[in-house]
């Protein structure tokens, strides 16, 4: 039962499982890449502003890195589930292993491999179920997240659970280092699962069908604008979000020359008696903040190359 494994990798981009699954033990037999919802093909304005973006990054793309594994690839998009289908029974894996989708995994898909489909989950299951349980634990002010191995079945974030991790972070852990301890306790707890399931060992629990929290759900374009209820979270709630996710949301009004790629900085938070109205951006001492109901964040403004060129994709 200690055999290779033939695996099977659903997943976005260059993720964090990846590598790990390609240099393991197992034989990774086939990877899919899911499209990005709501995609478009782009246009020669776009392709060469992602060109640009890829090598400020300095990293390959996913169909490069398995052409020079030289691994079956193929894009999987709303309309070819079929055609997906088709290859991986060809590719006759033993797992599939999934990792940040666009879509759910239909059950023509999932229910392939011998051993099934395992997913890895940025929460603690059945908490946080849903596409970007990210935000959710921001805006909860979630200090102890974790990280889930499940079953995948026809539901949303439903299956068993094979195994679960609690991480720690910080108060205003940026995004950037929140996704690396999450991700680092991912691919120790995937490669943990798989071990078990390499040895017959591995064994799923049900989780309830019900969730302490609502469904983590995508924020709608523009809506992160009117996000953070002001008039009711604390001024440490407000920074641990501004802090950790402000260079990746349009949460507060943006500053002058914000086309130009001009953005906020967020700063030191401190409690105290605010006279302004919650959510208000004031010069005091020459000092910038922006007001909460029990204090005030400092402000900075700042250039950035990530907001100029997701400006100009808006554009075109």
């Amino acid at each position: 039962m200690n055999k290779k494994l033939r695996i099977v990798i659903i997943t976005m981009g260059l993720s964090c499982i990846v590598k790990p699954l390609v240099e393991s033990q197992d034989e990774v037999v086939g990877i899919v890449e899911c499209a990005p919802r709501n995609g478009v093909k782009a246009g020669l304005l776009r392709e060469f502003l992602d060109f640009i973006k890829n090598i400020i990054k300095w990293h390959m793309n996913l169909k490069g890195y398995a052409k020079q594994k030289r691994i079956p690839y193929m894009l999987l998009d709303k309309n070819n589930h079929n055609n997906v289908s088709e290859m991986i029974k060809g590719l006759n894996p033993d797992l599939i292993v999934v990792f940040s989708m666009s879509q759910l995994l239909r059950e023509n898909i999932f229910s392939i491999p011998r051993l099934g489909t395992i997913n890895l989950h940025p929460s603690l299951l059945p908490a946080y179920r849903g596409p970007d349980p990210t935000i959710w634990q921001y805006a909860d002010l979630m200090l102890h997240p974790g990280v889930t191995v499940h079953y995948i079945d026809e539901g949303e974030d439903t299956g068993d659970v094979l195994a679960q991790s609690v991480c720690e972070i910080s108060l205003g852990e940026p995004l950037e280092r929140y996704n690396q301890i999450l991700q680092s306790h991912g691919v120790v707890l995937l490669r943990n699962v798989i071990a078990q399931l390499r040895a017959g060992k591995a064994k799923g629990k049900k989780q309830s069908r019900e969730s302490s929290t609502p469904r983590s759900r995508l924020l709608k374009q523009g809506e992160s604008r009117c996000f953070i209820q002001w008039k009711l979270w604390s001024v440490k709630r407000i920074w641990h979000i501004l802090h950790g996710l402000n260079t990746h949301y349009d949460f507060l009004v943006p500053p002058k020359f914000t086309a130009l790629g001009m953005s906020w900085r967020i700063g030191d938070w401190e409690e105290c008696k605010e006279n302004h109205i919650p959510e208000d951006i004031y010069i005091e001492n020459g000092k910038r903040y922006i007001a909460c109901k029990d204090g005030r964040i400092r402000l900075y403004m700042r250039f950035s190359l990530r907001k100029l060129l997701r400006n100009l994709r808006k554009l075109f």
